[in-house]
Order: C-alpha cells, then structure tokens, then sequence
C-alpha cells in the first residue's frame, strides 16, 4: 500500500491548453458598397490620416492631413494648400477621412462652407465655395466588423458611426444594442466615422476584452452599453501523466 501511494505522488500531470486559431477574416475589415450616380459636393482636395510615428497607434490627433490640392479647384481658390492639417467641417471635426467624405456625400447644393485648417501654430478659418459635380460611383453604405463584435456601422448626418446592421450572436445584442442606435463614445472617447470605429475596434481590442459604448437611442436618450468581446473556444492540446502516459493534438 505504501509503495503505491509512493508510486502516485511521483507521477507527474502536466496539461496545454489554447485558444482556436482565428479566421485570417478576423484581421480585416469588410465594407459594403453601392454604385451611386448623382451630384456630389466637390472640395478639390486628397486628405489622409495624420501620421504617427507608431502605425499601429490607436491615439486619435486632431484634424486629416491635405496630401494635394487641386489647382483651381474650391479649397485652391479659398487658399488651403498642400501640408495643411483639417480640423473641422462646418464645425464637424474632421479627424478621419471617412468623416469628410460622409459630410460632403451630405451636400446637395453649391454653397460656402466654413473649414478650420491648422498652418503650422497658425489656426485659420476658410470660407470655401463647394462645387456640386455629376458623377457615378462606388460609395461606401456601412463597413463591417465580424469578428469580435459582429456589427456594422454606417455613418449619420453628423459623420458619426450609426449601427445598420447587428448579427443574432453579436455581444452587443444582449447588452441592448439596437440598429439606429448612433455611437457617441466608444471605450470612453469620440469614436470617429464608421471607418475609424471598425479599424479601432480591429487594431485595438483583442477577443474577451470588455467593450464600453454611449450610444444615443432613437427616442434621444442616452445609454452606456457594455459587453464582452467574443472569444473562441479553448482547447486542450497536451496532456499528460508522465511516466505513463502522454497525448498531444498536431494541428490539421
């Protein structure tokens, strides 16, 4: 009797266990287009994202960088040059390029617009005359997050991210969110167009983070929705009694 319970206090039992590979789906982002075909307002200007000296930052700076303008076009003829940093759009910030192209999507007549455009430590105010041209072309309805939070997002009037579309297993279904709902706050600060929501939600949340959203209901009030980001199952992948026995999962 004491020989074998000898015996069981030498065996050793050493066990793995991981998560399930993810999709390669999971690191991209999905957007849903449409082919359009009227006027559109027309600034004359290439705008991108502020560089950082981290790519993968997640730290929102104010305003989009103008990479080139058009000659003779509005923003040439209101002054604005190449270098200029945007800041707002009729009072809108403008802290990514989906946001611009989601205001100007919303003119549906020639006028002067009010741009705020840093110079340097020079903050100017420009009076732009929008030019409306015909056109036809691909534009974005919603983009896609299907991963983590399975929920996509168009942008509202104001250029911010509204839910258009939420899947039966998303988290966020349980937590209360709806389609319609607009999203003020997303992890405590101002989430940027749909575009920016989705690559901050890609970049910067990883599956069984907890998620925090202020979102605006249809009625007008206010709601702080909170939830766990989906995360795949676990799984043993080695086990064993040593010396007697051990197993591993090869994976394919």
């Amino acid at each position: 009797m004491r020989f074998l319970l000898i015996s069981f206090l030498l065996v050793s039992c050493t066990y793995t266990v991981q998560p399930a590979d993810l999709p390669p789906s999971f690191y991209g982002i999905d957007v849903a287009e449409a082919i359009t075909s009227s006027e559109s307002a027309f600034l004359g200007v290439e705008v991108s994202l502020l560089q950082s000296a981290d790519v993968f930052s997640l730290d929102v700076q104010p305003g989009i960088q103008i990479k080139i303008v058009a000659e003779e076009s509005p923003a040439a003829n209101a002054g604005i040059r190449a270098g200029d940093i945007l800041l707002s759009y009729e009072a809108h910030p403008t802290d990514d390029p989906q946001r611009l192209t989601s205001l100007l999507a919303l003119e549906v007549q020639q006028r002067t617009v009010v741009l705020e455009i840093q110079r340097g430590s020079e903050v100017l105010l420009a009076e732009v005359e929008l030019q409306m041209k015909s056109t036809s072309k691909l534009r974005s309805k919603y983009f896609v997050e299907r991963g983590l939070l399975r929920v996509a997002f168009s942008d509202n009037d104001s250029g911010q991210p509204q839910v258009a579309q939420i899947d039966e297993l998303s988290p966020l279904l349980d937590a209360g969110l709806e389609e319609g709902d607009v999203v003020r706050l997303y992890q405590g600060v101002d989430p940027g167009s749909s575009f920016e929501i989705v690559r901050r939600i890609r970049l910067g949340l990883s599956p069984g983070d907890e998620v925090s959203m202020t979102v605006v209901k249809a009625d007008g009030s206010e709601r702080i929705i909170g939830c766990t980001a989906w995360a795949p199952e676990r799984f043993i992948t080695e086990f064993g009694l040593w010396p007697l026995f051990y197993w591993k999962r090869y994976p394919g």
